[in-house]
């Protein structure tokens, strides 16, 4: 299900995993997808807690690139960034290995 942000002007889509049933697993990978192939996307970890995102479907993989820096330990886990976010990199797409779909 797609919808849109009106205040971002951003094509929006769901991302449905339960950080606390399963923990996210990712891997960086060198991929290309085409602009238009990404959807802003919130990424909840917790009860009160998401990120926004950019993901992707391709076949059934979900992948993601940061949307932005957030000051937090699962963030930079997640792409792979240092503390305090260094090495940061806009284009880090990582593929989740954890059951997860866009909706």
């Amino acid at each position: 299900m797609l919808f849109y942000d009106y205040t971002t002007n951003l094509r929006m889509t769901k991302l449905k995993y339960l950080s606390h049933e399963v923990p996210l697993t990712v891997t960086t990978v060198s991929i290309e997808i085409p602009e238009d192939e990404w959807y802003m996307s919130e990424l909840f970890m917790d009860i009160d807690k998401f990120y926004r995102v950019y993901a992707a479907d391709r076949n059934g993989t979900i992948y993601l690139k940061p949307n932005g820096h957030y000051s937090s330990w699962e963030w930079e886990k997640i792409f792979g960034f240092g503390i305090g976010g260094v090495g940061y990199d806009a284009k880090r797409i990582v593929q989740i290995k954890t059951k997860a779909t866009l909706t």
